[in-house]
């Protein structure tokens, strides 16, 4: 026999038969065509997620056309397998399912949209298969989880919703996002929280997911997810976050990511600000969370001298401690029962030594001169709190403990905490549940600008692409963005799509149709501010004024009212649109914008603020003297504006501060005069005020300016001042709490609102003519829905604000004496004068300046001091009796 061995046939290696059927689909094959059965043996086949993936982005440009035939079949029999009630090709369906997002979603520049969605799915359809998608989505995470394979075939499912999710890295440009908030899922994620088993399993899947949703334009309030996550209230659910986010805490932990424990830090803080404000009692165990807090705390001092290099850590562990204090002031309000709050103290007392040392690491930092000296010190005064709990309770514990010779078991310690209350005195910290608010916003530079219209109007695609994804980072930090840049970014689309397309031989109809939106969008971007003053005004008359050609007028019109125009009069309507927004709109747009710039900001909020308030003032006061249809006109435009105005991030802040100068919530003199009011009128806040700010304060309700404006107009008012002025000041308190107890949703709004800390401000500023106004008040604390203070008190308070009508100094000269009564019911006469100052004195006893501390934490001692313990705080806190 021949030593030949080229006479043995060539050995070649065996495929996998699912590799051998994703070939023939890739390469444009029709198997299924002749075999009835072939998807019921492919969703039997394990997927080989890497090979597809690899083989679909293999594909060249070139042969798009045949890819998207051959996805589209496959996507289409991926939706009909997931009904299947056969769990393999069930679960082999999603895979298959997320690897088709994940390929697709790698060569998309553009963001995810219509060439993406139709390369998919087919775009013209899309709608109705992702909505029979996620109706299967919503019925396998139902599935009840004592049915064999439920786990894994939610985990598979949600790595496709996470996988649709974060197609790209700015969640706005996924299209994918739109489908998942128009078909929700919300009532089945929230569901699987409700049990301990399923939030185990699937619980941070379910964060994430979350999380993801509520950022998609979470500015809009379309974003249905934003809605109803706010008004969200199962405590159970609510008990799952809570404990997700506490064993995410020592993830951190264990992983030195100190940004992402500072947000986890900021999380909580928020969550329990919220319980504190809503008395929201969670049924969960909160032991979990101080032990990591307290492990964190270890782990910064462990680490000082590498993390101290990166990071001020007085600071974030200030953060920590004000979680505690949080807890020890308002735990009371939230905490499940007093069980709870005795076992926080037995942590506290149990961990003393790990704040002992923080208390000591700050000291060496505050008695030096350093760049953390600040910081250190404020971490001192805010660890006041536990050094006095720890002082006060381990010197208790050490003295029964010696005198009976034996160390004390939990138990032991937890009655001595119990009975040991009453002794202990603390100080108040103040702001515990205000947080920074979370701001995206950069400053853009000039030469971003330019830089942004060069990119815009270069003929290089990547440069447009560039253009177009400043304008969406623009929009995602809630920018106010001129219509003509909206209109560019759409116009910058078409370019994009037609380019692409003419390399890819692809289908027409994703161009058309961003070809008509572009159009739409460029017609009325210069035809808004014309049709603002003149509702009536035609467009044909506007394209006259703005010089645009006439057809473009009816370019429009067809798109809006008719079938699409062809696109070759579209493609050059969106030409002409580019040039002319260049030559006529953008060198005054970017100057509005470029008061963005260079740290500016704040200043442009500022004269914006003022602008449009004197605006609103002057075209308000013309209606007012002469009541014509134009003039009314003009001030509704300006409400307009001002609406805008208030939706651009920290704008809040800044309208508050100057709604409250002289001249615009509080009317002067000579603008109440223009006004006809009457200068002998007793009342507070005279109607004409009220309703001339009406239409302003309505917006003011809307965005949330109500508390702000509260603690504002506290702040101002003079004590000693009769005038038209600081009665408004008080007027505006009384009048928006009014407005708001009024309201259809007056409980859940005014629980969030502490009536005592007004109450407080103005029983100190307290003049004869607005006692009237405060017994309203008191009633409304002691309202039983409220129940911000007791009937008790509620009564007390009245009864002694009633003197305050009758000043003593306006009493009847010829009462010498007043009759009253002891705690044993024998009558007795006091000089009246003296039974008015008792009365006076007794305010101090019934006004308390947090309801929420504990009861049992109320100390007879009007000033609170320890030797060992006391700081000098420098008007940094107010050392006062914890009631």
């Amino acid at each position: 026999m021949s030593n030949d061995k080229s006479f043995w046939p060539v050995k070649t290696q065996l495929k996998e038969k699912i590799i051998v059927l994703y070939d023939a689909i890739i390469s444009g094959d029709q198997p299924y065509l002749d075999n009835g059965n072939f998807w019921c043996d492919f969703f039997l086949l394990k997927v080989n997620a890497k090979y597809l993936q690899d083989e679909i982005e293999k594909v060249h440009v070139d042969k798009y056309p045949m890819l998207k035939t051959q996805l589209n079949t496959l996507f289409d029999q991926c939706i009909l397998y997931i009904k299947s009630t056969n769990r393999i090709r069930q679960l082999n369906a999603y895979y298959t399912l997320t690897v088709l997002i994940n390929a697709v979603s790698r060569n998309q520049r553009n963001g995810f949209g219509y060439q993406a969605v139709d390369l998919l799915c087919g775009f013209d359809c899309a709608e109705n298969k992702f909505e029979s998608l996620i109706e299967s989505i919503n019925h396998t995470l139902m599935i009840d989880e004592t049915i064999s394979g439920s786990t894994i075939l939610r985990n598979a499912t949600f790595g496709l919703l996470l996988s649709m999710s974060t197609t790209m890295l700015n969640i706005n440009e996924n299209m994918l996002m739109d489908y998942l908030i128009s078909n929700s899922v919300f009532d089945s994620i929230t569901h699987l929280l409700s049990g301990p088993v399923l939030c185990s399993f699937h619980g941070y899947d379910i964060c994430l997911f979350l999380t993801l949703l509520l950022q998609y334009h979470k500015y809009d309030i379309s974003n249905t997810y934003i809605i109803r996550f706010s008004i969200y209230d199962d405590e159970v659910v609510l008990t799952g976050l809570a404990q997700i986010i506490a064993s995410s805490i020592n993830e951190f932990n264990r992983s030195n990511s100190s940004t992402g424990t500072e947000k986890c830090i900021g999380i909580i803080q928020r969550i329990l600000s919220f319980q504190k404000r809503t008395k929201t009692r969670l049924s969960y165990s909160w032991r979990p969370l101080w032990s990591a807090l307290i492990s964190l705390l270890k782990f910064i001092q462990n680490c000082e001298s590498q993390l101290l290099k990166h990071h001020d850590l007085f600071v974030f562990a200030s953060k920590v401690i004000n979680i505690f204090n949080l807890f020890i002031t308002f735990g009371d309000t939230f905490l499940r029962s007093p069980e709870a709050y005795d076992e926080l103290y037995y942590e506290i007392i149990r961990m003393f030594y790990v704040f002992d040392s923080l208390f000591s690491f700050a000291c060496r930092y505050a008695n030096n001169d350093n760049e953390f000296k600040e910081s250190a010190l404020k971490l001192m005064i805010n660890l006041t709190n536990i050094k006095l709990i720890t002082h006060h309770f381990n010197s208790k514990i050490e003295t029964i403990s010696n005198n009976q010779n034996n160390p004390l078991t939990e138990q032991q310690v937890l009655e001595i905490i119990r009975n040991n209350y009453d002794s202990l005195a603390l100080k108040l910290h103040d702001d515990l549940d205000v947080y920074d608010l979370y701001v995206e916003r950069e400053s853009e530079s000039a030469n971003d600008i330019r830089s942004f219209v060069e990119s815009a109007y270069s003929d290089n695609i990547n440069d447009k692409r560039q253009a177009v994804n400043k304008i969406k980072v623009w929009e995602a930090r809630n920018c106010r963005i001129p219509s003509p840049i909206n209109a560019l970014k759409h116009i910058l689309n078409c370019e994009i799509i037609h380019e692409e397309q003419e390399q890819a031989n692809f289908n027409e109809n994703a161009l058309h149709y961003a070809c008509s939106v572009a159009v739409l969008k460029f017609v009325d971007a210069i035809s808004t501010g014309y049709r603002k003053q003149n509702a009536r005004l035609s467009y044909r008359n506007i394209a006259k004024q703005v010089d645009i050609p006439s057809h473009l007028i009816s370019l429009r019109h067809d798109i809006a009212h008719s079938d699409l125009p062809p696109l070759s009069d579209l493609l050059e309507a969106v030409h002409y649109g580019k040039t002319w927004l260049r030559k006529n709109c953008f060198t005054e747009i970017f100057d509005e914008m470029s008061l963005f710039t260079d740290g500016a900001y704040s200043e442009t909020l500022v004269l914006i603020a003022k602008e449009t308030l004197h605006a609103y003032v002057d075209s308000k006061m013309d209606y007012v003297q002469n009541r014509t249809k134009k003039r009314r006109e003009k001030f509704e435009g300006v409400i307009e504006e001002i609406e805008k105005a208030l939706k651009m991030s920290g704008a809040k802040e800044i309208f508050a501060d100057i709604l409250i100068q002289c001249g615009k919530l509080l009317m002067l003199p000579i603008q109440l005069e223009k006004m006809n009011y009457d200068k002998g009128s007793s009342i507070l806040l005279p109607l004409v005020v009220i309703k001339f700010w009406k239409p302003v304060f309505e917006l003011c309700i809307e965005n949330g300016l109500t508390m702000m404006l509260i603690k504002r107009f506290l702040s101002t008012i003079d004590p000693h001042s009769d005038s038209i002025i600081n009665r408004q000041r008080v007027g505006w308190i009384f009048h928006i709490i009014n407005e708001i107890s009024t309201s259809s949703r007056a409980e859940s709004i005014l629980s969030i609102y502490n009536l005592n800390t007004i109450f407080n401000t103005l029983i100190r500023n307290i003049r004869p003519w607005f006692v009237e106004y405060l017994i309203d008040l008191v009633k409304l604390m002691g309202d039983d829905n409220l129940k911000q203070i007791s009937h008790e008190k509620c009564q007390k308070l009245i009864e002694i604000l009633n003197i305050y009508m009758i000043p003593y100094d306006d009493q009847r000269k010829d009462v010498q004496h007043i009759v009253t009564t002891d705690n044993n019911s024998n009558e007795y006469a006091i000089p009246r004068k003296q039974m008015y100052i008792r009365d006076m004195a007794m305010v101090d006893n019934y006004i308390i300046e947090d309801m929420a501390i504990p009861a049992g934490l109320m100390s007879t001692h009007e000033n609170v001091t320890s030797a060992q313990y006391d700081l000098d705080y420098n008007h940094l806190t107010e050392t006062r009796d914890c009631k």
